[in-house]
């Protein structure tokens, strides 16, 4: 199986941060997305494609990171991103995974792996 993987937004991408600026979203994406191909690493028959800038210096655009996925005969593309709910810390919390089911036909459930 091939997957690919980004840590979503740039280190200094506009408005991906914390309300008092202490975390850019691209922190806690890059650090995700490092312990999860940590754990990929250790699987049999995968292997990873990180597409994003691991560095964080370069906002790659999605359009890129997904062609370059592709381009590779990705069989999943997984992207992390945080999200933010308003501009002040809150309680809102929660995950999120969008699916694209029209191929492959695995996509649902391994959606539903993710989320649990």
């Amino acid at each position: 199986m091939k997957i690919a993987i980004d840590a979503g937004h740039g280190k200094n991408t506009p408005g991906k941060r914390t309300p008092d600026n202490s975390l850019h979203e691209w922190e806690f994406n890059s650090g995700v997305v490092t312990k999860l191909i940590n754990k990929l690493n250790t699987c049999e028959n995968v292997s990873i494609l990180r597409t994003d800038d691991p560095t964080g210096k370069t906002d790659v655009s999605l359009k890129s990171r997904t062609d370059k996925a592709n381009k590779w005969g990705a069989d999943v593309f997984y992207s992390q991103h945080g999200n933010a709910a308003y501009s002040t810390w809150n309680s809102a919390n929660g995950l999120e995974t969008f699916v694209y089911t029209s191929w492959p036909k695995d996509s649902l459930a391994f959606a539903k792996v993710v989320q649990e």
